[in-house]
């Protein structure tokens, strides 16, 4: 799975044609899908990295190493939301090897797909700020 996430991030990332066509076609890479596609965010593998977080684990469910491709691809904590956005979309199942044929495919599929990320990071950095200000 990582090199397909690594796939995923180079097809959307770092090719500048990419980008343009993305651009032209649906607009601009979001905040939240910009740090899903960089791996900068909440992630426990960035926050160990870089913050002094003392696990790599998944704040949600514990599973290790938490990366971009576990928290929005597997992470269980947002099953139920990944199965609506499958629904909507009309797929079986959204996978870092689908995700930029189904994005491009048409403005509300990229949308949907951008909607998914976005409430999963901004629930993440909802956890994120609780566990800083020392919550539990």
């Amino acid at each position: 799975m990582a090199a397909a996430m690594e796939h995923f991030r180079e097809r959307q990332v770092d090719q500048s044609y990419h980008r343009r066509r993305i651009q032209m076609v649906h607009g601009e890479v979001s905040y939240h899908l910009a740090q899903v596609l960089t791996g900068h965010g909440c992630f426990g593998t960035y926050l160990h990295k870089y913050c002094n977080q003392a696990t790599d684990a998944c704040a949600q469910c514990g599973t290790t190493p938490d990366t971009p491709e576990h928290a929005v691809f597997q992470c269980d904590a947002w099953h139920k939301w990944r199965t609506e956005a499958c629904v909507y979309l009309e797929v079986d199942n959204i996978t870092p090897e689908n995700t930029t044929a189904i994005m491009l495919s048409s403005t509300n599929s990229w949308e949907r797909v951008n909607s998914l990320f976005t409430r999963i990071m901004m629930c993440r950095e909802r956890e994120e700020r609780r566990v800083q200000r020392g919550g539990v």
